[in-house]
């Protein structure tokens, strides 16, 4: 009786020129499918995948979750929009999520960048002394405690900071009931990255913002902004490291509707020190705005 070569019965080109027992061979087999088909699965994330899209294919992503793209809108600013969508839709709107929505309209996971504040947090220490209401049980003392209430502190340079601009409005839209949200936004500048005036940056005491600048730059012969909006007295404080930040408060309930996209400082004969122009930061109600020019001299 004859014995039968089940090897050969298979693909001799493979098997025989390979190298390792049978098993092996047909598990390289397999493997090279595996491989074949992982990287039609990669290929396709990457088609659905936001970050890594844009233009025609991020409208049609986009068209997927019901969101438009906004005439004018940039692609930066379209896939925010659509990240802050996919978050929203599965958000029952508590203070994690919100803060995690906040760093994606932010555009930052940094905490250094991106900082939320448990109002609670800040009353400083409180006695449980059972003179407060609820037998003392202080934390949960509407009149002194905001137990649901958050800041969202989102800092970084001028220019860096542009589709953030909408995370007031987005919070607003998907927080639960009894939560209040403060959405606070600091510009930072560099003096040493402005164009330099004739002032005194040693008694540096205003700061202006104002509407127009954008369409020349700041340029040596400048006396002013273009369009003045506002001049605030700044606040100063010590960086520790030989420079100092002077900033100006903009509150939720002033300049709104102004897209901002200028500023200067004085000093305290009124003599222009600094000054830049950057793209346009629309002022809502949903924020405040700070902005801080940094002595870096």
């Amino acid at each position: 009786m004859s014995t039968i070569d089940t090897q050969a019965l298979l693909t001799k080109s493979f098997l025989y020129t390979s190298t390792g027992t049978v098993n092996e061979k047909l598990l390289r087999i397999f493997k090279t499918q595996l491989d074949e088909f992982e990287n039609e699965l990669t290929a396709l994330k990457l088609l659905l995948s936001i970050p890594d899209n844009r233009g025609t294919v991020l409208e049609h992503l986009g068209t997927n979750l019901c969101l438009d793209r906004v005439p004018g809108q940039t692609d930066e600013e379209y896939r925010v929009y659509q990240s802050v969508a996919i978050a929203s839709q599965s958000s029952n709107g508590t203070i994690p999520e919100l803060v995690e929505i906040g760093r994606v309209v932010a555009g930052v996971s940094d905490e250094s960048v991106f900082r939320p504040y448990e109002m609670w947090r800040n009353t400083g220490v409180k006695y449980l002394d059972a003179t407060w209401p609820l037998d003392g049980v202080f934390i949960l003392s509407p009149s002194e405690k905001d137990p649901g209430n958050v800041e969202c502190h989102i800092e970084g340079r001028v220019e860096d900071l542009g589709a953030p601009l909408q995370v007031g409005a987005v919070v607003e839209d998907i927080k639960a009931a009894g939560i209040g949200i403060t959405i606070r936004i600091t510009f930072q500048l560099y003096a040493s990255e402005m164009v330099s005036y004739s002032g005194d940056i040693n008694t540096l005491s205003s700061i202006a913002i104002g509407t127009g600048g954008t369409s020349t730059g700041a340029l040596p012969e400048d006396t002013g902004l273009t369009t003045e909006i506002a001049r605030k007295t700044c606040g100063a404080l010590d960086l520790g490291d030989g420079n100092w930040s002077y900033t100006i408060r903009i509150p939720a309930t002033d300049l709104n509707g102004s897209i901002i996209d200028e500023i200067a400082a004085f000093d305290n004969t009124g003599a222009m020190i600094v000054k830049d122009t950057f793209s346009g930061k629309e002022k809502t109600s949903a924020l405040y705005y700070e902005f801080c020019i940094i002595d870096d001299l």
